[in-house]
């Protein structure tokens, strides 16, 4: 054989051996992202499993929360209506009910309603800090 022939041959075979060895890799580069990308989706089925478990109870919750409102506009209702039907029935919770409120409670029920920490934070008078019962200290 000629050196010709050889070394093509020889360069052949060094092209085979170089693409073989170039898809061996890609192929472990290939498993490696698989491997990576089974790990990602197994992470993100476990949180969406978590926020589904969390979506049900935040589910059983409000219904939970929606009988007891249920209830309680229930029970409101029939307290009213009780309380209406004794004011129309007894003279005396009907004399008692038309009475004037005393001052205290009237001056109570006139304040403006109060909304959120801002409105609450206006409407209270500037001075020093409120003092617990015990307390000697005088403003």
């Amino acid at each position: 054989m000629s050196a010709v022939v050889k070394g093509l041959a020889a360069l052949l075979v060094c092209s085979v051996f170089v693409v073989m060895w170039q898809q061996y890799r890609q192929m472990g580069l290939q498993q490696r992202l698989m491997d990576v990308q089974t790990e990602v989706n197994e992470q993100l089925i476990s949180n969406l499993d978590n926020v589904v478990a969390v979506q049900e109870a935040t589910a059983d919750s409000v219904i939970e929360l929606l009988q007891s409102q249920q209830s309680i506009q229930r029970n409101l209702s029939t307290r009213t209506t009780e309380i209406r039907r004794l004011q129309s029935e007894v003279s005396e919770i009907r004399d008692w009910a038309d009475s004037p409120l005393p001052d205290a409670i009237a001056r109570l029920r006139s304040r403006p309603g109060i909304a959120g920490a801002t409105a609450y934070g206006a409407a209270v008078p500037p001075g020093g800090a409120v003092h617990t019962d015990g307390d000697s200290t005088q403003n």
